[in-house]
């Protein structure tokens, strides 16, 4: 009897460790969202779908050197709030290098808005854009 008491326990024991390692067993995951989005000039006049939380970054083709800069022209900042001063990446090490002009926004709520952004010489009074760029966001 006690032989089989001990069986028992042994199985119970094996059958127990068993379960509760094919519990901790990765499961098949789900695509995980990034964290970001990334456009560029290839986006204008689309439409772009993000989650709230998200941060869209946006790189335009830049030359500062010219004294021209991207400038938000418009954007529902309940929407999307931009998050501190855009940055600009030189293409090459050269003096006057063109390169691209990155801008982060951060959506905050659900919505709609059409973020409209400018290529002017910002020194310049009333200034006419060499360029424009234009796209709907949709945040879910």
């Amino acid at each position: 009897m006690r032989i089989l008491i001990q069986r028992l326990a042994l199985v119970l024991a094996v059958t127990f460790f068993s379960l509760a390692s094919s519990c901790n067993q990765d499961t098949p995951s789900t695509p995980s969202i990034s964290a970001e989005v990334e456009i560029d000039g290839s986006a204008n006049g689309q439409q772009v779908t993000i989650i709230n939380g998200q941060v869209l970054i946006v790189s335009l083709a830049s030359n500062p050197s010219t004294g021209f800069i991207w400038e938000v022209s418009e954007v529902d900042g309940a929407v999307l709030q931009q998050l501190g001063i855009p940055r600009f990446e030189a293409g090459t090490t050269g003096l006057g290098a063109e390169g691209v002009q990155i801008f982060e926004f951060r959506s905050i709520n659900s919505g709609q808005t059409e973020l409209k952004m400018v290529y002017i010489r910002a020194f310049e009074e009333d200034p006419e854009p060499a360029n424009t760029f234009s796209v709907n966001i949709n945040v879910l």
